[in-house]
């Protein structure tokens, strides 16, 4: 880790970038809703998939 001593003040400037990226639970359900997105239950998944055989 010594070696890389300068990185961390990279990482600290990209994190706030990312962050400043980062939607919104407010846009997120607008971006959900636009596209209609269903609710995946991971159970309906694997009975689809043992319905199949």
């Amino acid at each position: 880790l010594g070696k890389d001593d300068d990185s961390n003040e990279e990482k600290q400037s990209t994190n706030e970038e990312i962050q400043d990226m980062v939607f919104s639970e407010e846009e997120i359900l607008k971006i959900e809703e636009f596209f209609e997105l269903p609710e995946i239950n991971n159970a309906d998944i694997e009975n689809s998939i043992e319905n199949e055989d």
